[in-house]
């Protein structure tokens, strides 16, 4: 969707959003329109999106943050979507900036929908117990046992089962 979007006089396209991570205060306008429940849901994911290919996860989580309820909870899923699609790429770089927010997303645990929740949950645990106790090869922004240890309480019988299954491994090799 890259329509207008009317503010007064001023009408906001993708191609706007698009620009906004190279100006001045260019992760607030970003922030602020990912904020705003009024805009279409297309484009404040966009702008959602630049923010998290940024690396600006204070902005992000700071919406979340200052969101309650239903809109806290609609936030939090679409940020697990983010985490979720990074996480089960095969990209090393996308999946460590995955984790990231994945660990910071696992905070809000009690507000994901299962159909949300269960692939999050899912894709951490691979990744982690993937990469621990290994050399990574991309940048490794949090440590594998860290987000295991998200994942533990976040969904502490998926983080057992898979534990104990990685040791069983572990001890067979």
């Amino acid at each position: 969707e890259t329509g207008h979007v009317y503010e007064g006089e001023l009408a906001f396209t993708a191609e706007d959003i698009d620009t906004w991570d190279r100006v001045a205060n260019g992760s607030g306008k970003l922030a602020a329109y990912y904020a705003d429940p009024a805009r279409p849901a297309a484009l404040r994911l966009r702008a959602a999106g630049h923010l998290y290919a940024k690396g600006d996860l204070a902005a992000l989580l700071g919406v979340v943050k200052a969101a309650q309820g239903p809109r806290q909870a609609e936030l939090v899923g679409e940020l697990a979507g983010l985490a979720t699609a990074d996480l089960t790429g095969d990209d090393p770089k996308a999946q460590a900036r995955g984790a990231e927010l994945a660990f910071h997303v696992l905070a809000y645990h009690a507000k994901l929908a299962p159909e949300l929740k269960t692939p999050l949950v899912e894709a951490c645990l691979d990744w982690a117990l993937a990469w621990t106790g290994r050399e990574y090869p991309g940048e490794r922004r949090r440590p594998p046992e860290d987000v295991f240890l998200a994942v533990a309480v976040a969904a502490p019988e998926a983080a057992r089962a898979a534990g104990l299954t990685f040791l069983r491994e572990a001890a067979q090799d």
